[in-house]
């Protein structure tokens, strides 16, 4: 909403690295890119910090999990 309130028409991708716990919520993002902060970032970490992933299990153990995840914005 803030970028298209300043009229900003570019496209984005924000890449963010998100922490998988043990649970499957995802428990941390950063973001990992450097693009203009017209409110990319803080809507790229809510989206991720709300999905869910069934829990991740390694040779029969239950582990936390590290993925990097890009989230694109487009104008339109």
């Amino acid at each position: 909403e803030e970028a298209r309130a300043l009229g900003y028409s570019r496209s984005i991708r924000v890449e963010a690295e998100l922490l998988v716990g043990l649970n499957g919520q995802v428990e941390t993002v950063q973001i990992l890119n450097s693009v203009p902060n017209l409110g990319f970032h803080e809507a790229a970490k809510h989206a991720l910090l709300n999905w869910r992933f069934a829990p991740i299990y390694y040779q029969g153990v239950n582990i936390k999990m590290r993925f990097t995840k890009n989230i694109y914005f487009d104008p339109q």
